[in-house]
Order: C-alpha cells, then structure tokens, then sequence
C-alpha cells in the first residue's frame, strides 16, 4: 500500500525520561483491540493485572490512571511495558505516537501531532510549504472508507490547489487569504449539496480559479472577538484544566488577564490591534501561521471525505489557527517575548485541548455555525 510522511518525521526523537509534559500524563490513552488480545495473553497473575488496568469509558477501552499522575504504568517519565522490554503490552496509540497514521481507502498519509511538546518545537523551526515522500508502509491507526473514487480525487486535488493558493507570491495578507479560504469552501460546499461534484472536479482539473478574490481587510484576526471569547470561556476553561492541560491554562489565564475586561463593543479593535503590535514586533510570526494554516490543511482535511461536510472542515482549521494567534498575542503580551521552548509549549496545549475531543469538535463547530456563518459575517 502507497504509504506517504511528511517530510519533518524523521526529525522527530521521543525525549523519554527528560521530557518536560510526557505524554504518558494527562490522556485517556486508548488500548486497542490487538494490545487488549495481548493482555488476555499474558501468562500467569500478570494476565489479570493487566486486565485490571483497563476500564470502559463512552465506548473506548482506556489504560485506567491516577489521579494526577496518568496512566498507571507511568513512573518517572516513562512507560514501564518498555523499559520492561514488553512493547506488545504498549498500547498502539503510544508505540505511534507522535505519529498519525491516517489510511484513505488504498493510501496511507503519515503525519505528526503537534500536541507533543517536542514535535512541536521541531515543527516551529522548520517554517514553510511541508511535503509527503513515500516511505515504507505502516499500520495505520485510522482508516477512512467511502468507496467514492470521485470525492477522494477531488479533495486530494482541492487540496494541493489551496495549498498552491497559499504559498504563491501576490501580496495578500493572510486573514484575507483566510478569508478567500473560508468563501472557496462555503461555495464548494454549497455546490456539492446540489450533486455538483463534476462541476467541482474539472473546474481543478482544467485549472480554473474558483477563489473568491478578498482583498484590502483592515485587520489581523479571521473571526470576531466575540467568537474567541465563547471558545475560550465556555468551551475551553473547565475546572480540571490546571492539571490535565498547565500548557493551555498558562495562555488562557494570560488570555483572561490582557482581554477579559475589554467591552464587548471595543473587543475587535482592540485584539487587532494588539495583534498588529505584536506582529511588527516579531514578524516572523506571519510565517509561523501561514505555515500552521497550511499544515492544518495538510493533516486535516481530507478527515471530511466520509461525512462531505467541507465547510465544516474549513471553520475548525480557521478556528484552530486563530486560537494559536490569540494564545501567543496573549503571553506576549504578558512576558514581551515569545521564546521558542514557550511558543512550542502554547502550540502543544492548543492542539491539545482543542484537536483531540470530539465533543469539543462538535461544540466549536455549533458556535461557528450559529453565530458566524449564520449571520453572514
């Protein structure tokens, strides 16, 4: 099978026992079906405690935890199962990860998860356009099945144009390529509801300009002020967050403390130009975004080729990319520098705490929908 990686994997070596957030912590980690087998496998009083160490929670078998500490094989930094030379005993998840190993019917795409700390600092140094290259075949831990050659054809192609789109050389900032972005998928969107894949389709493929051209936006930020503010509040700071995110909570206590008295009806300007201070400040961060749009865009889209929802889709990625704006425009605001251990560690606690919960997903996609799109801002 056709296996692809993105083109900074292998830079990627797992800290172990000196990594500053081990990933061991503060995860419901899922035992798959393989692993469990194993278990149940195991000789002696061992098969049984090993039993013992999973539970049921909504329909997933995860590795019980302590409170506070993770997973229960958890000690010092790292995972017992293999210093102990047992790593059939591994759940699946922790034997790949960083890694996401994604398959779309007869393909496979390997990309990194940025909510690891040290993925993410060696993310954030190597800025710019990322590439797949064919490398050996993996097991992939997701399998995406539609049997609709037509669709999948059109989001590889949809796909390559946008990022050409991004990374061409005219001008645009990028909110209003974020704009352009979000305009080209409502209307594609649109179109494909009404059985217009085939239009879609040889549109791309004879090279024609779909993009709605959005120029001249006096600003710095995609969604309003109002928007980020709900995510953040409501959806985002919750009692456990202390301990099972002290990433994110960093940046959303300095979010509260630079914006969460700004009125309402000031909130826009404000953040915009805060944005731009900061910005002219330290202007290699245009870079830093694009990059994060584009690769968002690498990683994620194609996850819509079993539901068809294409704006959706689009929205999250747009929001996922704000909120890295915001949190960064929020400690530096707070410290005056945006060192790269610190942007490694907000880039790692936004990824987590927004990519990797499906009710969290489902939720933001309800605000977005509700009021942004609804209201056609």
């Amino acid at each position: 099978m056709k296996t692809k990686a993105i083109s900074i994997l292998n830079k990627f070596k797992c800290l172990g026992a000196s990594c500053p957030n081990t990933c061991c912590r503060n995860w419901n980690v899922t035992v798959d079906e393989t692993t469990y087998e194993n278990y149940k496998h195991a000789k002696g009083a061992k098969k049984y405690t090993l039993l013992a160490s999973t539970k049921r929670v909504r329909g997933f078998r995860v590795m019980r935890t302590l409170p506070r500490k993770g997973c229960i094989y958890h000690k010092k930094g790292l995972c017992q199962f293999q210093c102990e030379g047992h790593l059939e005993w591994m759940p699946e998840i922790c034997r790949n990860y960083p890694r996401r190993i994604l398959q779309i019917e007869d393909q496979i795409e390997v990309t990194l998860e940025l909510s690891c700390v040290e993925m993410a600092r060696i993310y954030l140094e190597h800025p710019g356009r990322l590439h797949f290259s064919e490398t050996k075949e993996m097991k992939p831990q997701w399998i995406l099945e539609n049997h609709d050659e037509k669709f999948l054809r059109y989001l590889m192609q949809s796909r390559e144009w946008m990022l050409d789109f991004l990374w061409r050389e005219d001008g645009q900032t990028l909110t209003e390529d974020m704009y352009a972005l979000y305009h080209f998928m409502y209307e594609e969107h649109r179109l494909l509801m009404r059985n217009g894949l085939d239009t879609m389709l040889s549109r791309l493929e004879q090279g024609e300009s779909p993009l709605l051209d959005v120029k001249n936006l006096d600003r710095e930020l995609f969604y309003p002020a109002t928007i980020m503010n709900d995510v953040i509040y409501i959806h985002l700071w919750y009692t456990m967050i202390p301990f099972r995110n002290p990433y994110l909570y960093r940046a959303l206590k300095a979010y509260d403390k630079q914006f969460g008295q700004v009125r309402e009806a000031d909130a826009d300007a404000y953040l915009n130009q805060k944005m731009r201070e900061m910005l002219d400040a330290m202007p290699e961060l245009r870079l830093k975004y694009r990059s994060y749009l584009s690769y968002c865009i690498q990683e994620l889209y194609l996850e819509c080729y079993e539901d068809y929802y294409l704006i959706g889709k689009m929205v999250l990625i747009l929001l996922y990319v704000q909120s890295l704006q915001i949190f960064d425009l929020s400690m530096y605001l707070e410290y005056r520098e945006l060192p790269l251990q610190m942007q490694a560690e907000i880039l790692s606690g936004a990824e987590k705490g927004m990519r990797h919960s499906l009710d969290s997903e489902r939720q933001f996609l309800e605000k977005i929908r509700t009021d942004f799109m609804n209201s056609d801002k």
